[in-house]
């Protein structure tokens, strides 16, 4: 099925990131922003955002119309489906801003299924986690965390200019953002709930 265990799930946004993987899951319409790449390539969704005709030898998985999920969750089901471990989703912003939001649940559905996975833009990496984080990162970049689905407690931090240790984030809460890596890794453990990590490189001078 797939050549590797790692998959780009692709979305219908751009600019798009440098894309790694071989083996691409493009939801509808964002078959458009890969036309030309010689990779393992699947359709799925609807085809209502579809401008092109695909040509012979890419695989298709046709989703109703009138359905409870979005086309990305449907990509990220059937790469857990057909034995991937970590996914790489591309696309998530830009667009829609509900749609956007939605595109950032795509990382709890993955943690639920027990799939590493993460958002991937031209300048940020998104992840989300119960248990805590472990990152390489650029020294002095933006780190930023903020709770999801309820109130998340950390218990300890390494690496940031700010420390988390013994910090309470509800989800009216902003003091999350904008932290600072002072180390090429960064570690947050999480006591209790969920969170996004954000990771934000610098500009290039």
């Amino acid at each position: 099925m797939f050549s590797g265990k790692k998959v780009a799930v692709v979305l219908n946004s751009q600019p798009l990131a440098d894309i790694e993987e071989k083996d691409l899951l493009c939801a509808d319409g964002a078959y458009s922003k890969i036309v030309g790449t010689e990779s393992n390539i699947w359709v799925l969704g609807d085809f209502d955002s579809l401008r092109e005709k695909l040509p012979e030898g890419i695989k298709t998985v046709v989703c109703p119309v009138d359905k409870d999920y979005i086309d990305g969750e449907k990509a990220l089901r059937f790469a857990y489906e057909n034995g991937a471990e970590a996914v790489t989703v591309y696309g998530a912003d830009g667009g829609r801003l509900d749609m956007q939001f939605a595109n950032f649940a795509l990382l709890k559905i993955a943690f639920d299924l027990g799939l590493q996975a993460e958002i991937k833009t031209c300048r940020e990496r998104v992840f989300y986690s119960e248990k805590g984080f472990c990152k390489k990162v650029q020294k002095g970049c933006t780190v930023s965390v903020l709770p999801y689905g309820g109130s998340v407690s950390f218990s300890d931090s390494c690496g940031l200019a700010y420390s988390l240790r013994g910090l309470t984030l509800t989800p009216a809460d902003t003091v999350g953002l904008s932290n600072r890596a002072t180390e090429e890794t960064i570690e947050i453990a999480i006591e209790k709930g969920g969170a996004f990590l954000f990771i934000t490189e610098r500009k290039e001078e």
